[in-house]
């Protein structure tokens, strides 16, 4: 698998063209690689990766953790 930018359709068996990008974004594509084998993985260990298994959601609201008056202080 290949991912990137101007790359030759022939480049690999599976190639992911990105539209370019300003070089101060590229951390942003370097990390979906990464990503992608993730999910694929928990996928394959039956493991569903869009749920919190060993924590809850902290933050329930628009204001996170201080509370609503957060902004007033």
């Amino acid at each position: 698998m290949l991912i990137g930018q101007g790359l030759k359709k022939d480049a690999a068996d599976l190639v992911f063209q990105l539209p370019e990008i300003p070089a101060a974004w590229q951390f942003l594509i370097d990390i979906i690689p990464a990503q992608l084998v993730a999910e694929r993985l928990a996928r394959l260990s039956g493991v569903d990766p869009d749920t919190f298994r060993y924590c809850s959601f902290i933050v329930e609201d628009e204001y996170g953790l201080m509370g609503g008056d957060a902004k007033n202080q």
